[in-house]
């Protein structure tokens, strides 16, 4: 070989290691929902053992005082995601809130310099429809149910790092140590006790795998790694047992590690935030960072111990939102920690740091104020309003089963006094909160109890009026359920809530023009609400005015295209017009939509009920009792489904099965049925017998 072929292998040897010598690291960002700073075993054993997250932690950089900006899970990623605060992106609740277009977010940045990009999230919180997804190639999230356990969400992780073969950007979000506390085993039992930090455990263990994946697959080296809690949970501290309430440093002081090969591992105990990992990600990559970013590097930090002291904003505002309690503000500065409420709390965080002391009066109030507002117009973003929305009825039931729906639209205040502040309405919140779990285990006459003493304290709470007449409506009482809404509108006479429940209260009890005159009234003001269109189509059908139900029901559908309600009360008036017609078509479309209603929404229990009657009327009764079976697996309070059961079961001949399903009916609700069906629930069981 000539000598000049040797020196160009050998100068092209050269350029391909320059090539990799400046090819960007990959960025794996974790965040663990809900995980509190103590629940790191590398630097607290007391609770928990976190290896596989430890490991990391030693080799790399861990911040002992970072701080979340919010109590929540979608305001908090927006924070991660964005480098700004709530006052800036606008995002600051879980509820009618979804990130404007308008906003740069980590992934759209990358994306310009040729990474891949993915998300992997572990619950619905931050689904796409909540606007996370810009600027991912791939995003991953629980479509057919709520949320992923841990191992749900990392095995598709490793499958899209298996096919990579350029730099990539992937955002992990896992769920599990949110509420329920439900490990599987063996954490399950290993900590019975404390199955909060069980499901801690579970979430280290699955993310050993991940780590492991990259060691396995020489990714390791050449990644750079941060791990983070969104949240803390107060665990019961200063009265508050979950989060998104108060926003004291068990809920708001969170893990934050970093890892590079480059950088020299490390404790630091300066104060930090959330907004700082998309300008140090920048940093490490030696990218420019993006001028409207409210943090700043922690590069400097880590290199020399130097960072410029700057404040910590945050906040609480769900109660304020849902509720119309006060909004709950403050910043970090200088080890002080000021909570601004109508009683304002003052901490010093380098003696106290579990906020046991209100030093407020060591202090001039109104030099706090003062800075509070001067740090809000300085952190405030042009657009930040842009980013309320008018949630999809689908949303508002998934966030309902996670607790954040607890209240509704409140005409906001702009003074608060002392009965507003959030330590004052603490035992307020903490009854709703008692109630609700009661419901879920149909302990309906505690909650009542507990719903009438929030309404004597708080006659404002628009959620209790309304929780009440749905509680009345389940025990067959809808007379008192339309009682308490009428003592919430006289309270609230303008309250739309309080208006369309009222108007959804009187179709069940069958007064259906005046269901019909007040729901056309509250859709002239909000013709957006999918649910009552809804409505309307349901007290039109129960007038057998079917053309308009079906008019009513095709606009609800085209505001919520995922309303399963809707499909399933389409199901049911075309089965009305098959009873009518005879028309085998109308019985196919009837369970067509009866599938579809079940595709969106597999706890639709009213949708398995009407399956099971349109099968029955093609003749496939093994099929109708299935369905039916699974209705009452799903609501066993629905009534109808065991009718329906014990006359069918009884004409296949089946009368033992018939007479143990109408007796557990009679045994668990005789009291509550009307006296018709008394008497017809015992002819029945009376025929089961013979």
């Amino acid at each position: 070989m000539k000598k000049s072929a040797i020196q160009n292998i050998f100068i092209l040897c050269i350029l391909q290691i320059n090539l990799l010598a400046v090819q960007k690291p990959n960025i794996l960002l974790i965040s663990i929902d809900t995980w509190r700073y103590d629940r790191l075993s590398f630097c607290n054993k007391k609770f928990v053992q976190t290896p596989n997250i430890d490991k990391i932690a030693k080799k790399g950089v861990v911040f002992t005082r970072a701080f979340a900006h919010n109590p929540l899970t979608l305001p908090s990623h927006a924070n991660i995601l964005t480098g700004t605060t709530s006052p800036y992106h606008g995002i600051s609740d879980n509820n009618r809130f979804k990130l404007n277009e308008r906003f740069l977010t980590l992934a759209e940045y990358l994306k310009q310099f040729k990474y891949k990009t993915a998300a992997f999230v572990g619950s619905f919180v931050l689904s796409q429809y909540f606007g996370l997804n810009q600027g991912f190639d791939f995003y991953f999230e629980p479509i057919k149910k709520d949320t992923f356990i841990a191992e749900e969400v990392v095995t598709p992780v490793l499958n899209w790092l298996k096919s990579r073969n350029e730099k990539w950007f992937c955002f992990v979000h896992v769920w599990d140590p949110h509420t329920p506390y439900d490990p599987p085993s063996p954490y399950k039992k290993k900590y019975k006790d404390d199955p909060y930090s069980g499901e801690v455990a579970y979430v280290d263990s699955q993310l050993g795998r991940l780590f492991s994946f990259l060691e396995k697959n020489q990714m390791f080296n050449n990644t750079i790694i941060i791990i983070t809690g969104d949240h803390g949970e107060s665990l019961g501290e200063h009265g508050e047992y979950e989060h998104g309430y108060f926003s004291y440093n068990s809920t708001i002081h969170i893990p934050l590690i970093l890892f590079y090969k480059k950088i020299t591992a490390k404790k630091i105990k300066n104060y930090v935030s959330h907004v700082d990992i998309f300008p140090t990600i920048c940093d490490i990559l030696h990218l420019k960072t993006p001028a409207h970013l409210q943090g700043s590097s922690l590069i400097p930090l880590i290199k020399n111990g130097k960072k410029e002291n700057r404040i910590i904003y945050f906040e609480s505002k769900a109660a304020y939102h849902s509720k119309g309690w006060a909004p709950l503000e403050g910043f970090i500065f200088k080890k002080k920690k000021f909570i601004h409420l109508p009683i304002k709390e003052l901490y010093d965080l380098e003696k106290d740091y579990h906020e046991t002391r209100n030093i407020i009066s060591r202090v001039p109030i109104t030099k706090l104020n003062r800075t509070l507002k001067e740090l809000k117009k300085k952190l405030s973003g042009k657009y930040h309003h842009h980013s309320k929305i008018k949630l999809s009825r689908e949303a508002i039931q998934k966030l309902r089963t996670f607790g954040y729906l607890s209240g509704f639209k409140q005409q906001k205040k702009s003074h608060f006094t002392k009965k507003d502040d959030l330590k004052v309405l603490l035992p307020l919140q903490n009854q709703l909160r008692e109630a609700r779990n009661l419901v879920k285990k149909f302990k309906y006459k505690q909650a009542i109890a507990i719903h009438k003493q929030v309404i004597q304290k708080r006659p404002d709470s628009i959620s209790s009026y309304i929780h009440l007449s749905e509680i009345y409506q389940k025990l067959n009482q809808p007379d008192k359920g339309l009682e308490i809404i009428g003592v919430g509108l006289k309270i609230k006479p303008d309250n739309l809530e309080l208006k369309s429940r009222l108007a959804i209260m009187y179709t069940e009890v069958n007064k259906i023009d005046s269901a019909i005159v007040i729901l056309k009234q509250v859709l002239q003001k909000e013709d957006f609400n999918a649910e009552n269109w809804n409505y309307l189509g349901v007290a039109y059908y129960k007038k057998r005015k079917y053309q308009k139900a079906m008019e009513a029901y095709q606009k609800s559908l085209e505001l919520d295209p995922h309303y399963g309600l809707v499909y399933n009360n389409i199901g049911s008036l075309y089965l009305s017009l098959f009873l009518k017609n005879k028309n085998q078509p109308l019985l196919k479309k009837a369970v067509e939509n009866f599938k579809r209603a079940i595709e969106l929404d597999p706890k639709l229990a009213s949708a398995f009920n009407g399956l099971g009657a349109a099968y029955k009327f093609t003749g496939e009764k093994v099929k109708a009792i299935n369905n039916w079976k699974k209705a009452l697996h799903l609501n066993p309070e629905f009534i109808n489904v065991y009718f329906n059961l014990g006359i069918t079961l009884i004409e296949m001949g089946r009368n033992q099965e018939a007479h143990e399903i109408l007796l557990k009916c009679k045994n668990r609700y005789f009291p509550r049925l009307k006296l018709k069906d008394q008497n017809r629930l015992n002819r029945l069981i009376a025929k089961a017998q013979q």
